[in-house]
């Protein structure tokens, strides 16, 4: 399993630092903000926040893709 360091090394990131991704829901894809990740249980998520929109919350890092 990678460490946290090490995942938040693979995210990609604009010029201003910013790390985007595309989260599914259901048969949709909202593009997100990832603010933080952690590990639990053997699995990772992100802290994500709609870029047009309000609101945060920790979902499974598999439902989160980076183009």
């Amino acid at each position: 399993m990678k460490t946290i360091k090490e995942i938040v090394k693979e995210l990609k990131q604009d010029i201003e630092g910013n790390v985007y991704g595309l989260l599914s829901v259901e048969q949709l894809y909202i593009e997100v903000f990832i603010l933080d990740v952690r590990q639990a249980w053997g699995r990772t998520d992100y802290l994500v926040q709609p870029v047009q929109g309000q609101g945060q919350q920790w979902v499974s890092a598999v439902r989160v893709r980076q183009q």
